[in-house]
């Protein structure tokens, strides 16, 4: 009886450890910091990351200090895509995962152009262009 369940709990270890295994063999991760042009964090950004392979697309955002991670992901070539507002979209599409690997990130976002627009909503007053005649009032006295 003793022996027996000593020896279930072996085969679960060893089960254990032969899917902790498979899953390091099989994947690798995808971490980075987003910065801005100053070389400062940017806390919150959105992350998106796409597997070019299969289309299946995975998200998460940054923490307080601007790290993001994708912590298991298949091995594969991907596609990282980060937004945040204020700043220019990034996109690398050449990020390749191998077995075991960490791929490290530094992500420069540019800040976004400023787009102003003027609208105008009453009409301007009339002046007349194309008389050239000159005019003069004359008051008695």
């Amino acid at each position: 009886m003793i022996f027996q369940s000593r020896l279930t709990r072996g085969a679960m270890a060893f089960v254990a450890l032969g899917v902790a295994a498979f899953a390091a063999d099989t994947s690798g991760k995808i971490l980075g910091t987003v910065k801005d042009p100053a070389g400062n964090v940017i806390p919150h950004a959105a992350a998106t990351l796409t597997n070019k392979a299969t289309g299946v697309k995975e998200t998460t955002q940054a923490d307080d200090v601007g790290a993001f991670e994708f912590p298991v992901i298949p091995v594969g070539a991907y596609e990282l895509v980060i937004n945040i507002e204020n700043f220019r979209p990034y996109k690398r599409s050449d990020i390749a995962v191998d077995l075991g690997s960490a791929v490290q990130l530094e992500v420069r976002l540019e800040l976004a152009g400023v787009s102003e627009s003027v609208t105008v909503t009453e009409d301007a007053t009339q002046v007349e262009t194309s008389d050239t005649k000159l005019g003069q009032v004359i008051e008695s006295k």
